[in-house]
């Protein structure tokens, strides 16, 4: 029984990256929170002793645009993630000029994370909660706990299932793009 989740980034661009530069090389790095203990919207949590797990199928997957199957709505790479405890942090690089410029000006600062698992129970009971991807079992008032969560794809979205999903662009190219903002407003 499998069921993919949905769940509403720093990277090896250049150390000495400047606002001009991530603009016309198309490249920015990101990080910020992949996800976190809590319970997200969409009534299910990974629990922390599954945080390594999630970890280690993180890194290397694609960032992508709102979960899109196309090749087109894939903007980047996640190459780095670790385990917070609470959380888990992740680094990126995006690669789309449009969605840099967005992420530049704060327009777009959420992530959400896509995970399949084959090992998912009822919080209140411990029963599988699904057959064949269907739900089929959730006590009132419970949510699903994932288990072994395989990651599948980290997308920019604009409506997180988790409230503190969020990124900021990073490095040293960060900083000079986001402090030449403030003072161009």
């Amino acid at each position: 029984m499998q069921f993919t989740y949905l769940a509403a980034f720093k990277v090896k661009a250049q150390k000495t990256q400047n606002n001009t530069l991530a603009i016309q090389e198309g490249l920015l790095n990101i990080e910020g929170t992949a996800m976190d203990a809590s319970v997200n919207r969409n009534k299910w949590q990974i629990p922390k002793e599954d945080f390594d797990f999630f970890v280690e199928t993180l890194q290397g997957k694609q960032l992508r645009i709102d979960h899109g199957e196309s090749v087109m709505n894939v903007v980047g790479k996640v190459p780095e993630a670790k385990n917070l405890g609470d959380s888990v942090w992740f680094h990126a690089e995006l690669g789309d000029p449009i969605v840099i410029q967005k992420a530049i000006r704060g327009y777009v600062n959420s992530v959400s994370v896509q995970v399949d698992s084959d090992d998912v129970v009822c919080s209140s009971c411990g029963k599988p909660t699904r057959t064949d991807k269907l739900l089929v079992h959730l006590c009132a008032g419970a949510w699903e706990i994932v288990h072994k969560p395989v990651v599948r794809e980290l997308s920019i979205v604009a409506s997180p299932a988790y409230d503190n999903t969020r990124f900021r662009p990073s490095g040293f190219g960060a900083t000079v793009i986001l402090k030449q903002n403030k003072h161009t407003r």
